[in-house]
């Protein structure tokens, strides 16, 4: 492969949006709030927005700045709770909440 500005840092361009390694700390901030609904602004209609009871493993791993690795490691100590939608594992954000409370 040959080395461009757009991957001089080893990164495919054609990486996924959702990848962290693709997004600035700006946008991975800007993901993170709307995740976790600190944006309480009404939204189109007036409701408020909802805040999810579950994130992905992405997403739980951007909120806590971990990767999957120690992410999966906090799951197996019974630190964080993880359940299977589907095929889809999700983190519950009551357990991402009392994880960074202990700390």
């Amino acid at each position: 492969m040959k080395v461009t500005p757009d991957n001089a840092a080893g990164r495919d361009k054609n990486l996924s949006p959702r990848s962290p390694s693709t997004r600035t700390l700006d946008q991975a901030a800007q993901h993170a709030s709307s995740i976790i609904g600190t944006d309480a602004r009404p939204q189109q209609g007036g409701a408020p927005a909802l805040i999810p009871l579950v994130v992905s493993v992405a997403d739980a791993g951007l909120l806590l700045g971990v990767g999957r690795t120690h992410l999966y490691a906090l799951i197996g100590q019974k630190r964080l709770v993880a359940r299977k939608l589907g095929t889809r594992t999700v983190i519950t954000m009551a357990s991402i909440r009392a994880l960074v409370d202990e700390a």
